[in-house]
């Protein structure tokens, strides 16, 4: 078993033991359709934090609960090691800050609509069903980069999206969008608000990386 098929036996799996209905996630969904080794498995269900918890260690397994008042917490799967459940959420962010301010929700929907890239804002439940509401496999198959949604928004609520967005690129041999390629210059000084030590370490990993950035007409 490997792929896809493996996904939907993970999702199963925890989805039996801690009695939630889950989906997996983001990345680790992204990664198994582009056949890429899936670094970080993340899922998401509609229960709150504290059910969550309770769920988690009702398994017998300790919780990290660094992230649970924005819906996240963590725990170690003795096949997947670390990963995170996290409760579907809508997020708002205040200028200058990174930190969303979260409202719980009941809807996949909603949950997928915050993420940053098509690419990420996807979705997979116990029987293989991928929700892709932004045509993320669309442009994968494209091989190309878009937001979810208005582009100058989602870099304005995490200015380290412009640099992951670039690191994508070059790390899978994507291209940018050009609406994107065009609006970078103009949020790119929001990246004064962020760390120098996490802007330095994008940076880094962009320079590991075996591709040019190229971006679509």
């Amino acid at each position: 078993m490997f792929g896809k098929a493996l996904l939907q036996e993970h999702v199963a799996r925890l989805e039996a033991a801690l009695e939630l209905k889950l989906y997996a996630v983001g990345g680790c969904v992204r990664d198994i359709i582009l056949s890429r080794p899936v670094k970080d498995y993340d899922f998401t269900c509609k229960e709150k934090p504290e059910e969550i918890e309770a769920q988690i260690k009702k398994m017998g397994k300790r919780v990290y609960t660094i992230g649970k008042r924005f819906g996240t917490l963590t725990f170690k799967d003795d096949e997947l090691g670390m990963i995170e459940i996290t409760s579907f959420r809508g997020e708002t962010y205040t200028p200058g800050s990174r930190k969303p301010n979260v409202d719980f929700v009941d809807d996949l929907q909603t949950d997928l609509s915050r993420r940053d890239f098509t690419m990420n804002a996807l979705a997979m439940d116990c029987d293989g069903t991928i929700f892709d509401l932004y045509g993320g496999q669309k442009n994968m198959d494209e091989k190309v980069i878009k937001c979810v949604g208005d582009p100058i928004a989602r870099f304005k609520e995490d200015p380290l999206r412009i640099l992951r967005c670039i690191r994508f690129a070059v790390e899978m041999d994507f291209n940018i969008e050009k609406k994107i390629m065009d609006i970078i210059p103009q949020v790119n000084h929001t990246l004064l608000s962020i760390s120098k030590e996490r802007v330095v370490a994008e940076i880094e990993k962009c320079s590991r990386c075996p591709y040019q950035i190229r971006y679509n007409d």
